[in-house]
């Protein structure tokens, strides 16, 4: 299925709201959650983020992953569940907290996350709720991130889309009291997009990269998961970049900067790899490029070969994994892709 609906319109949408942002006045946000809390009670209209994934914080595994949630009514008891869990979460905070910083410095914009940082594959899933600010001509001063640490070059995520120009206030993990909070909903199913939230990101990045949408693309590129970090990482790694670096295939592990990674995708013509958070970036690539994503059988994840891109081709294709979910790539295979 291509989730190219927005958030709201789907089965994930718990507490149903018919607008696509609130300002919340005088309310308490957590830094480590994410959640809103206001006069004794959590704005449910503001939470369907922290539902859905419900992280570690309190549990593990995002809603639909609960057996539960295949039955319509043992779906209710599951939704109030993790509601009675979040509630007493906030009001133990609350009540642990002897003094909460305000912000009182005009209009607030709330960018965090439930993962209370920025993981690279769900990126987008906030930066692009700033369609919405451009969309509805929302204006704000000051902007609550999560941290970003995990992300290289944060700083030039926050220059392509205009955030470096206001005042940044990064995850403390503590609350802090916001006199006016703007709320974005969710735009689009978790790491995907709408076509217009997709065009909107891709335009700002191309434009401060100053990437040649109407370039031939001619590049070709091999994204793997190095062994170590990663679990589901390509146990033939070694083999597979030595061949590829003499076919002159630009290889990336996620450690090159930025701007490397954003030249790479926008200029090649084709794009394999293990599946993985680099695929993020397929944002940048051209619309020509072919795709091949090598993911492990008992593993299966379409995340980006459902979300809504642009892209003349998209293989994805299930390869034989060990128990951790590694796997080993046919090199001939590849290399009849890369010729293809």
């Amino acid at each position: 299925m291509m989730w190219d609906i927005p958030f709201r319109d789907t089965w994930l949408n718990i507490f149903d709201s018919p607008y696509s942002y609130h300002y919340i006045s005088d309310c308490i946000v957590d830094f480590e959650t994410g959640l809103i809390y206001k006069e004794g009670q959590i704005i449910w209209e503001a939470a369907n983020e922290n539902m859905v994934w419900y992280n570690g914080w309190i549990s593990s595994g995002w809603i639909s992953g609960d057996p539960r949630w295949n039955n319509r009514i043992s779906r209710q008891d599951l939704i109030s569940e993790r509601m009675k869990k979040q509630a007493a979460y906030f009001e133990d905070k609350i009540r642990a907290t002897s003094q909460i910083p305000e912000i009182n410095e005009g209009v607030t914009l709330h960018l965090l996350h439930p993962f209370n940082r920025y993981v690279f594959g769900h990126i987008f899933d906030t930066l692009q709720k700033l369609y919405t600010i451009e969309k509805e001509k929302l204006v704000f001063q000051t902007v609550l991130l999560p941290r970003t640490h995990e992300i290289i070059d944060f700083d030039l995520h926050l220059k392509c889309l205009g955030l470096d120009e206001k005042k940044i206030i990064h995850s403390n993990l503590g609350l802090v009291k916001v006199s006016s909070l703007l709320f974005i909903n969710p735009i689009s199913h978790p790491t995907s997009f709408t076509p217009e939230s997709y065009l909107f990101i891709r335009n700002k990045y191309h434009k401060f990269f100053a990437v040649d949408g109407s370039a031939i693309p001619s590049t070709k590129v091999f994204l793997t998961r190095r062994s170590g970090k990663f679990s589901r990482h390509l146990i033939n790694d070694g083999e597979i970049e030595v061949a590829l670096k003499k076919e002159q295939v630009i290889y990336l592990d996620g450690t090159q900067n930025f701007k490397e990674i954003v030249n790479a995708f926008s200029s090649a013509s084709h794009i394999a790899g293990v599946h993985g958070s680099l695929f993020t970036n397929n944002i940048y690539a051209n619309e020509n490029a072919k795709y091949l994503e090598y993911c492990p059988r008992a593993r299966e994840n379409h995340t980006f070969h459902h979300q809504y891109k642009l892209c003349a081709s998209y293989r994805h294709e299930l390869v034989e994994n060990d128990e951790h979910w590694n796997i080993e790539i046919d090199l001939n295979h590849l290399l009849d892709f890369y010729k293809s």
